[in-house]
């Protein structure tokens, strides 16, 4: 389990009969009670170390094997969830008495003993149980030990249990044969997983742009300035070179205004094609973004911009009552021009390109700092998986303060495609996703899979559906892949927005 990405300190339920007192041998009953069984696998002990560790605790445990596991439950208090085991969620068991017919135990007089198999089928109580048993043959010596395992079908498949189970094989066979192996010598994988992982899932080596977000835009642009950059909720567009030019208008507004390098710039804009000039002209200005989206609470707004730090907040008339006071407020005007164009800001991919508030499992927002490193890595992404291309489409949906709305806008503008920043009246919740990728020929969009569920249709234009943020139900897939391109696409926002996708 610890090799299989369980951690160091793996606990493991296990149950006693609960007979540990002599007064209890007459008795007919059920007695049973649950342990939690500890193991410490840090330091990397040897096999024969680890089993001294793992004797000793269990010998602790059944020194109070008595106290009842509800009762270990109510002390503890730990965080709780109707869908999981409060203390542990792998469970063992090791059934030492002989099966009928292997011993004499089950020969008791004037009785015939069999056993009683249930008729339906078993329901996971944990996420993975191991049941074992000891066997003998007809002279009652050791015949073996023989398990199976029970899984909860919403976690695991059969074919992924059958490969645990062929790794813990895997494992008991090395450790009986070298016991003085140590844990990180075990090898877990066979030679075909082994390849399959470090070879064949690790080719993914790739030539892509490492360079900061503002270099990457300007290349792009460069290679096509007339091709339509941004569409905006009115049907306006902005050519790649009228784009680039109002970000570099932007830098030199900020920059007249002290914004350099290294700094953090609020970004509390309504959704528009002046907020994409703004944060491009941030990162121009050599600072970091940080989007806030003024449809969010004000109190959460306030959080956000006081714990981010800016040395400057980019707001409109109807948002600058978001910020707070005291801050460093810059009121947007798109007729603004800086006194005279700014020289390029030049800044290193590692440093920070946008701050990401997430909620946390707290609730409370936790800023997360992206460099500009990933970014090129993304899009290249990006246009090979989703075949984005100078012909695309790309649909703004994601919440300005989502890091999706990131992935959104380097997947257009560092490809050569259109962003399509449709106003909020005319996206989910409150408008129809159909309609906005008709009317404006939208060809990707991700989403999350409770939006998708809600739609009754989509037009022909939309080849390529991401879904992200949400399990997406295998429905949904077959619902809509036929005739497009539908990727699931996971990450957390520390590694830029993405770490996997599935094949279309």
């Amino acid at each position: 389990l610890s090799r299989m990405g369980a951690g160091k300190d793996i606990p493991v339920g296990t149950a006693v009969a609960g007979r540990g007192d002599a007064a209890l041998d007459g008795l007919v009953g059920f007695f049973v009670n649950t342990l939690v069984l500890r193991s410490d696998v840090s330091g990397d002990p040897s096999f024969v170390e680890l089993l001294s560790r793992v004797r000793e605790g269990d010998v602790d445990a059944y020194a109070h094997q008595d106290v009842p596991f509800e009762r270990l439950v109510e002390d503890l208090n730990p965080a709780r969830s109707l869908g999981r085991n409060p203390l542990f969620q792998v469970s063992l068991g090791l059934q030492g008495a002989p099966a009928v017919g292997e011993g004499r135990l089950w020969d008791l007089p004037g009785l015939r003993v069999r056993p009683l198999e249930s008729g339906a089928e078993a329901s996971a109580r944990v996420d993975l149980a191991l049941d074992m048993a000891e066997h003998r043959d007809g002279d009652g010596n050791p015949a073996g030990i023989r398990g199976a395992f029970l899984y909860a079908t919403d976690l695991f498949d059969e074919r992924t249990v059958v490969g645990l189970a062929e790794r813990l094989v895997r494992v008991l066979e090395q450790v009986a044969s070298d016991p003085a192996a140590r844990v990180s010598e075990v090898a877990v994988l066979g030679p075909d997983e082994r390849a399959r992982v470090l070879d064949e899932w690790n080719a993914t080596e790739r030539d892509v742009p490492v360079r900061p977000l503002g270099e990457l835009f300007d290349a792009r642009a460069a290679v096509s300035p007339d091709a339509v950059a941004v569409v905006g909720a009115g049907g306006e567009e902005w050519s790649y070179g009228e784009l680039g030019e109002r970000s570099d208008r932007v830098a030199g507004v900020l920059a007249a205004r002290g914004v350099g390098r290294g700094d953090l710039v609020a970004v509390v804009l309504e959704r528009s094609v002046d907020v994409v000039a703004v944060l491009l002209g941030v990162v121009k200005a050599g600072a970091g973004f940080v989007p806030v989206d003024p449809a969010y609470p004000a109190e959460r707004i306030g959080w956000m911009v006081e714990d981010a730090g800016p040395v400057l907040v980019v707001c409109s008339e109807g948002t600058r009552g978001l910020v707070p006071a005291g801050v460093g407020c810059l009121v947007w005007d798109p007729s603004d021009v800086a006194v005279e164009s700014p020289s390029a800001v030049s800044v290193d991919v590692d440093e920070v390109a946008y701050v990401i508030y997430t909620s946390g499992s707290t609730g409370r927002p936790k800023g997360v700092a992206v460099t500009h490193r990933g970014i090129g890595n993304l899009v290249s992404a990006q246009i090979e998986r989703f075949a984005v291309g100078a012909d695309a489409r790309v649909l703004q949906l994601a919440s300005l303060s989502f890091d999706a709305s990131v992935w959104e806008m380097v997947m257009a503008l560092l490809s050569g495609a259109a962003l399509v920043m449709a106003g909020p009246d005319r996206l989910p919740p409150h408008g129809s996703l159909t309609e906005v990728v008709a009317e404006f020929g939208v060809t990707h969009v991700t989403v999350s899979p409770s939006v998708l569920a809600m739609v009754d249709g989509l037009p022909e234009s939309l080849g390529t559906v991401v879904v992200a943020s949400e399990v997406c139900p295998p429905g949904l897939v077959e619902r809509w892949a036929p005739g497009r391109r539908v990727v699931n696409a996971y990450g957390p926002t520390e590694v830029t927005v993405c770490a996997t996708m599935s094949e279309p």
